[in-house]
């Protein structure tokens, strides 16, 4: 997944500015992090080579059997096509996203995302707050993902939930590939909610953390 193909660098600046904008109403810090993927997930690719394997070798049985025209008698030809299905099945979850998101499964993909969002919240410091009062939003979209983490002074008041809820309410954008409107969406609903509990800019607010998006693309 290439960044550059969804957000361009005018997007990238437009969320730093809706970053700067809800600051100036909430005490809270907003950091955005937007990767290409959370992972290899070669265990799709693996799948992908046994079940291509499976195919092949099921496929050269039958028509060895049924059929007239394709008969086989050394049992290296067997092992040949096997692989070479094999092959082929590896080819094509490389190939096309959708079949290794399929493959690696929906657990997986979830648990990568969350992996890596806590390890921007620590790389990037979103917990070196006064108030502790730091929100990292991370979007990953070979994933199609978004997690939310915010930092605790921010979790004693707010539960979980809420912010999963933002997620749930915006994974139609992230399904649709319309990147820049779910993340403007999620920062604009986070300051919703923290100034409904009381996260209210205060006269001697600072900006502690840099409004600039993190971004990490696929190595």
């Amino acid at each position: 997944m290439d960044i550059n193909k969804y957000f361009s660098a005018n997007d990238l600046e437009t969320i730093e500015a809706e970053v700067k904008s809800v600051e100036k109403e909430i005490s809270g810090e907003i950091v955005p992090v937007i990767l290409e993927n959370s992972g290899r997930y070669t265990i799709a690719i693996y799948r992908a080579a046994i079940i291509g394997a499976l195919m092949g070798f099921i496929i050269t049985i039958l028509a060895d059997r049924y059929t007239d025209w394709f008969t086989i008698y050394d049992p290296l030809i067997y092992f040949a096509i096997t692989v070479l299905f094999g092959i082929i099945g590896a080819i094509k979850v490389i190939s096309f996203p959708f079949l290794r998101r399929m493959l690696a499964g929906k657990n997986l993909l979830t648990e990568s995302v969350q992996k890596k969002a806590e390890e921007f919240f620590l790389r990037e410091e979103v917990f070196k707050t006064i108030q502790r009062t730091g929100i990292l939003i991370c979007i990953s979209l070979f994933e199609k993902k978004i997690i939310i983490l915010a930092d605790k002074g921010i979790s004693e008041k707010v539960d979980q939930e809420l912010w999963n809820k933002i997620v749930e309410e915006i994974s139609d954008d992230m399904k649709s590939k319309n990147y820049l409107n779910g993340i403007l969406k999620a920062i604009r609903k986070c300051k919703d909610i923290l100034l409904e509990n009381g996260f209210s800019i205060t006269p001697d607010d600072k900006d502690e953390l840099s409004n600039k998006v993190r971004v990490q693309r696929e190595k």
